[in-house]
């Protein structure tokens, strides 16, 4: 039980006792629900199609009453929209109802509130269900119509989006919502992510990505899902079909050059595709838990070469590098992975440069010089030099390789004895108290005292849990 006041909840943890992973996530306290009519995501993807829609000066008669969609509010803290997730304002101002009855149209001032209030918890539960449950996981305050701007912005500051009434309603549009929504996501997972130019272009190409995510698990239409905010776009002087795409296939230089010319929002389409791409591929939830995951291993300054290796990283923890080929091939060939720089397992080696590139050896070491690292090779090779009897004692030293992998406890000797009868002489197994062994830069040595005089051979032979080594070759010894 995990018992909290921010957000107020007590959780009920289910954890994998193998993998440590979250399996379920359950607030036991009761929280009220409400009603509201909300666009789903959009009055666009709503009807299908943008014929006969319009603005209207935010009147009703600009969009028909069949498109509202009936939904619950869920995890209300009271009669305000304000719960675990969200704080949906008018302005700065809550907005509250005693039955907690929020089904109003668009003219309605309280439209817009209800809408960031539905689209931004029902994003968070999503990303929970994906078994993330420390992003973003407080109430986000979300200011509706709080500016006249044709425009919205999340404020790293205060941790708070404000969404601007210029044309339609940026709060209409659940995928206006939902980009913005990203922005918080990601800055909660890396402060002040974005520093770089590239890093600012990933940063809106995830939003986009989310919103078209959620639209495509939620509402999906194959050929709306790809663009993004196709309702508010209607809204604007010179009207076009989408703010943006998540399916323009767009290069790293192409952003520097035309379409983009290095504006942000256009250079956040590369972004974007890619990752769309990733999610057609993968599918949903694979892809969606990747893109979040990958967030962790970025830093403020991050460029698409780190935010492409981030991805790589992500798959390696999350699939065991299923999809490595994949990804390598697509992000390389967009031009935001640098393969020559790649180095995914941190080493300081390039990846191309790298006899084992999945595991960190920054010493490169390669004792049979087969082109595979010692780490990655599997196999090995222990040798028996030299056999002496001292002070009864046998004294056997040999080698074993690779030095680096191969501990004291990982190998043994095998002992025979020279057995002659009147039918012939045979070897047999001489069983002994286990000896101490030593191994030191390679050079391995052990003791063994036998009882009697005879001819012996020993063998030495390797136990371990990843390395295949052949038995050595005997060495014998006539003891008197």
């Amino acid at each position: 039980m995990l018992p909290a006041r921010v957000p107020r909840a007590s959780f009920e943890v289910l954890i994998d006792a193998r993998s440590g992973r979250s399996v379920r996530v359950r607030d036991l306290l009761r929280h009220a629900s409400g009603t509201a009519r909300v666009f789903d995501t959009n009055a666009v993807v709503e009807q299908g199609s943008r014929r006969g829609l319009s603005d209207a000066g935010d009147a009703d008669s600009g969009v028909p009453s069949s498109l509202y969609t009936p939904v619950t509010l869920k995890r209300l803290s009271g009669t305000c929209l304000t719960g675990s997730w969200v704080r949906a304002q008018l302005g700065s101002l809550d907005v509250c109802d005693s039955a907690r009855d929020f089904q109003t149209t668009r003219s309605a001032d309280r439209f817009e509130p209800a809408m960031a209030y539905f689209h931004v918890d029902r994003a968070q539960q999503y990303i929970r269900g994906l078994g993330f449950t420390n992003v973003f996981a407080r109430p986000l305050t979300v200011h509706a119509n709080d500016f006249s701007d044709d425009n919205s912005y999340f404020d790293p500051f205060t941790d708070e989006i404000a969404l601007g009434s210029g044309g339609v309603d940026d709060g209409e549009d659940g995928e206006v919502i939902l980009h913005e929504y990203g922005h918080a996501i990601q800055d909660d997972q890396v402060e002040g992510f974005g520093w770089s130019a590239e890093g600012g272009a990933m940063g809106e190409g995830f939003g986009d990505y989310l919103a078209a995510a959620i639209a495509a698990t939620y509402a999906a239409n194959p050929e709306l899902d790809p663009c993004v905010a196709e309702w508010d776009s209607l809204g604007y002087q010179n009207p076009r079909s989408c703010l943006r795409r998540t399916d323009r296939d767009l290069t790293a230089e192409q952003v520097a050059g035309p379409p983009c010319f290095g504006e942000v929002h256009c250079a956040g389409e590369a972004w974007s595709a890619a990752l769309w791409d990733i999610r057609s591929q993968l599918g949903g939830a694979v892809a969606d838990r990747l893109v979040i995951q990958s967030h962790f291993s970025l830093t403020a300054t991050a460029d698409f070469h780190e935010g492409s290796a981030a991805l790589l990283g992500a798959d390696g923890a999350l699939n065991g590098g299923a999809h490595q080929a994949f990804l390598r091939n697509l992000l390389s060939s967009r031009g935001l992975l640098d393969l020559e720089r790649l180095d995914g397992d941190g080493d300081g080696r390039p990846d191309r440069q790298d006899n084992c590139p999945a595991v960190a050896n920054p010493r490169q070491s390669d004792w049979n010089r087969d082109g595979r690292g010692d780490v990655c090779d599997g196999r090995a090779q222990v040798t028996l030099e030299s056999a002496r009897a001292r002070r009864g004692e046998v004294i056997l030293d040999g080698r074993a390789r690779p030095a680096s992998l191969i501990a004291a406890s990982d190998w043994r000797v095998r002992v025979q004895r020279r057995a002659c009868r009147a039918s012939g002489c045979r070897w047999q197994a001489v069983t002994l108290a286990p000896g101490k062994r030593k191994v030191r830069g390679g050079q391995i040595r052990t003791s063994v005292t036998l009882r009697g005089p005879g001819l012996y051979r020993f063998q030495a032979l390797l136990r371990h849990p990843r390395l295949i080594a052949p038995r050595s070759a005997f060495k014998a010894l006539s003891l008197r």
